[in-house]
């Protein structure tokens, strides 16, 4: 009998099922495969025509890999109700105060492994129809 063949045979068995059990046991472990994103993108607040006015939003955040810190880059006319999401499907709340006037302020949201996405915040003054 050829013990070469039967030891080649059993290391090769012991090998694909040691490559069959490292898939991990959730998403999480291997990164999404849907899109890293929020929902809404981007909030715009319309003024009265004279003065720029603020509001609150709740945005969700979808994809990527939990839990997600959230980043406000204008922390003088806009606050986040929370710094960290801790699931997917999960939100959190921006408000921005009245008579902040603003353009595209990014709130940065990074996932787990620091993919990056943004919401865009803006506040106008609404233009008289």
């Amino acid at each position: 009998m050829n013990y070469g063949v039967l030891n080649r045979l059993a290391a090769a068995t012991l090998v694909s099922f040691a490559l069959a059990s490292c898939g991990g046991s959730s998403d999480d472990e291997a990164g999404s495969p849907s899109a890293f994103q929020t929902v809404p993108s981007a909030i715009t607040f319309q003024g009265d025509g004279v003065n720029c006015l603020g509001g609150s939003q709740q945005i969700f955040v979808y994809g990527g890999v939990a839990p997600y810190q959230i980043d406000n880059t204008n922390t003088s006319s806009i606050t986040l109700d929370k710094s960290s999401v801790g699931s997917r499907g999960g939100n959190f709340t921006v408000t921005v105060a009245d008579g902040s006037c603003m353009t595209d302020i990014p709130v940065v949201v990074k996932d787990a492994l620091d993919h990056v996405t943004t919401v865009k915040v803006s506040s106008k003054i609404a233009k008289p129809s």
